[in-house]
């Protein structure tokens, strides 16, 4: 898998991992990076990262638009096993595996009980993938008997890999661009709640931010926010020491609040126009 982790659940790792093989520029998928700081400050009151749903997942932008079928199948593990034998090379197999064995097997958080690991079938043996961290293991058709929760979700895909399919998404943008920059209010950081939101919502942008790299690459524009996204990483690092050390500063707070708010405002200065 990529090193950047650019998806908002296993779900949606998998298929970006699924089309990064087939597609040229699967960056013209994150057209929807430009959500302005102060929406998700707003959104990440409501729903921490694992739950976010500010914007569509990459799997229900491809479904609505006719370009992939997705279905959920409750069976037993020999019906499961004979659908992996049958599937082909435009078919992606998603196995549910509970919290307890995504943190003994693939040393994950295991942070929602509906996780799910890509699975597929080579010389005798199930290969299990996960996505965070990224991590492959082989199990025997025995072995799978200790893991297999009758739960899996089977994706298939038109052959869409090319960028014409793909830049016709980003007509459905829903982040006008003479609307892009909102900065987080000073007073927020009088809530009680603050810094667990103030989490949230640094985790949520840096990867909208990142996306917005890959975004502006795939359209050949070269502009260089590594540097921001950096920054947004060192805030990420000192919120949560913070956290761990339960220190309540809410004169740091109003500092780390402005801060981002004039990472955010380099970002979109960069991209004006694009």
């Amino acid at each position: 898998m990529n090193n950047k982790v650019l998806g908002f659940s296993c779900v949606e790792n998998h298929v970006i991992e699924f089309l990064q093989t087939r597609c040229n520029n699967i960056g013209l998928l994150y057209y929807d990076c430009f959500m302005p700081l102060d929406k998700i400050y707003t959104l990440a009151q409501q729903e921490s990262f694992e739950f976010f749903s500010g914007i569509k997942r990459i799997q229900d932008v491809l479904k609505e638009n006719g370009l992939l079928e997705i279905n959920l199948y409750h069976s037993s593990l020999g019906d499961f096993k004979k659908h992996i034998r049958s599937t082909d090379e435009d078919t992606q197999i998603l196995m549910m595996v509970g919290a307890a064995n995504t943190q003994r097997l693939f040393f994950a958080r295991g942070l929602r009980e509906d996780h799910y690991v890509d699975i597929r079938r080579t010389e005798g043996k199930y290969v299990l993938t996960n996505d965070i961290p990224h991590k492959a293991i082989k199990m025997t058709e025995d072995e799978m008997h200790n893991i297999y929760m009758g739960n899996y979700l089977e994706i298939r895909y038109k052959k869409f890999y090319n960028d014409d399919h793909l830049r016709s998404l980003s007509a459905q943008r829903q982040f006008l661009q003479d609307n892009l920059f909102g900065s987080i209010l000073i007073s927020v950081s009088e809530d009680k709640n603050f810094l667990t939101i103030f989490r949230n919502a640094l985790v949520i942008m840096k990867t909208l931010r990142e996306r917005l790299c890959e975004y502006l690459t795939a359209y050949g524009k070269d502009i260089d926010v590594s540097e921001e996204i950096k920054e947004i990483g060192k805030l990420m690092a000192l919120a949560e020491y913070l956290h761990i050390r339960k220190i309540s500063d809410k004169h740091k707070f109003a500092d780390m609040i402005q801060k981002l708010n004039q990472i955010d405002k380099r970002i979109f200065k960069k991209v004006e126009g694009v």
